[in-house]
């Protein structure tokens, strides 16, 4: 529970979902994990997890965590997206 599925799995649809639509999902859980102004050791193994599944480079996952870390953050209107 917690960690990214494995590709394919029941439920599983990230791989249907855009470049773009990954890092809006990236953002989203940064904001989620930074939700108490903080990030702990688990959350911060986990974003790296889902970061190198989605094929975001460090730099980009830096700036999409500080993106992350506002208050409002919006999700894209695809299904799959809207799915994870």
């Amino acid at each position: 529970a917690g960690e990214p599925r494995s590709a394919g799995g029941v439920g599983d649809g990230w791989e249907l979902v855009s470049a773009s639509g990954l890092r809006r999902v990236y953002r989203l859980l940064c904001h989620v994990a930074y939700c108490d102004h903080e990030l702990h050791p688990a959350e911060r193994a986990l974003l790296e997890r889902y970061r190198l599944r989605f094929g975001i480079d460090a730099r980009e996952a830096a700036q999409l965590e500080e993106e992350g870390k506002r208050k409002q953050i919006r999700l894209g209107r695809h299904t799959q997206e809207q799915h994870m």
